[in-house]
């Protein structure tokens, strides 16, 4: 029995609500700027950790472009 509520604990911690973070980005060129919208759904404990991921996302992967502006929303149910 103890073996069993170990993993039920383990599986909860694992367990985090997902969030729905639309951006704006900005991209600057020779021609001028370019903007583009991007979403990104994760699963974070909270808001605060969602918006960093995804910046830190951003930053790795689109090294050219910068936020202008970004929207958090939790879903209703869990990512699988």
């Amino acid at each position: 029995m103890k073996l069993f509520e170990s993993s039920l604990d383990r599986a909860r911690l694992l367990e985090r609500p997902s969030w729905l973070v639309t951006c704006s980005l900005l991209q600057r060129e020779s021609f001028g700027t370019v903007t583009s919208d991007a979403r990104y759904e994760i699963a974070a404990d909270t808001e605060d950790d969602a918006r960093d991921a995804v910046r830190s996302f951003v930053r790795q992967s689109r090294p050219r472009c910068l936020i202008h502006s970004m929207q958090v929303a939790r879903q209703a149910g869990k990512l699988a």
